[in-house]
């Protein structure tokens, strides 16, 4: 099922937890920062840890599924209680792929 432009489009303000790894407010911007290291670093890009943590990718999940953009639910810690990672996968690939058409 095709993901309409427009979500796609808010999924990119959707902001992120005050004090996340990358450092920045919104998932639009977390994505851009993570381009610019993959850039970079090149072949010395640590893709299990590019922020310090290996839970990188929840913190965009988590973000999303708040926004109720993903189906999901966060436990009162801030983790993810239950979620489709394919499906969060496959959302964060839709936006990437609405950013660069």
């Amino acid at each position: 099922m095709a993901i309409p432009d427009k979500t796609l489009h808010r999924a990119f303000d959707v902001p992120l937890e005050p004090g996340n790894d990358a450092g920045v407010r919104t998932v639009g911007e977390y994505l851009k920062t993570l381009l610019i290291k993959v850039w970079r670093e090149e072949e010395g890009f640590d893709g299990k840890r590019p922020f310090g943590n290996s839970s990188w990718q929840d913190e965009v999940y988590v973000a999303l599924i708040k926004a109720d953009l993903l189906e999901g639910r966060v436990d009162p810690d801030g983790f993810i209680d239950y979620f489709s990672y394919d499906a969060g996968e496959a959302f964060v690939a839709a936006m990437i792929e609405y950013l660069f058409r």
